[in-house]
């Protein structure tokens, strides 16, 4: 997969479709949808979801937990947008528990924003823990998070 530029701001992941002419001697590369389109196939999407434990002591603090995910996302991948207990950008879709309490924050993105999906899910992680450091620290979506994960270690 290769990245390429959109809007000339941000990078998405291109790929195609390799197919095998009848005679077996050639490949060529499509567009999915085209492939799709050309070979009267259903097209599926793949999508991913993942669950932070979390724990607050009342509705405010959740309330807090989640503008402070906010904020820290909205420096790093871009605007969600917030209706009532969920933020929403692109495919991705974070989801705070409704009560105070134990619970989860449920984390869901599709294949095609799978470059950020994994961001968000550090940066979740980060604002449960109290990371500020991680939260804080500069970073661009056109590369992996990789020092994200190796800074993230969930607690024993």
């Amino acid at each position: 997969m290769k990245r390429v530029r959109r809007n000339g701001r941000d990078t998405v992941p291109v790929a195609g479709v390799l197919i095998m002419e009848d005679d077996g001697n050639q490949l060529r590369v499509e567009d999915p949808h085209t492939a799709v389109d050309a070979l009267n196939l259903n097209e599926h999407t793949l999508n991913f979801s993942a669950a932070v434990p979390v724990e607050v002591d009342t509705p405010a603090a959740m309330d807090s937990l989640l503008e402070r995910c906010r904020t820290a996302l909205a420096s790093a991948v871009g605007v969600f947008a917030r209706r009532e207990n969920t933020l929403a950008h692109r495919s991705v879709r974070i989801c705070f528990p409704t009560k105070a309490g134990k619970g989860n924050i449920t984390i869901s993105w599709a294949f095609s924003d799978d470059d950020i999906g994994d961001q968000v899910q550090d940066l979740v992680h980060a604002a449960v823990d109290g990371d500020d450091a991680l939260l804080n620290a500069p970073f661009s979506t056109d590369e992996p998070l990789a020092a994200f994960s190796d800074c993230y270690h969930p607690p024993s």
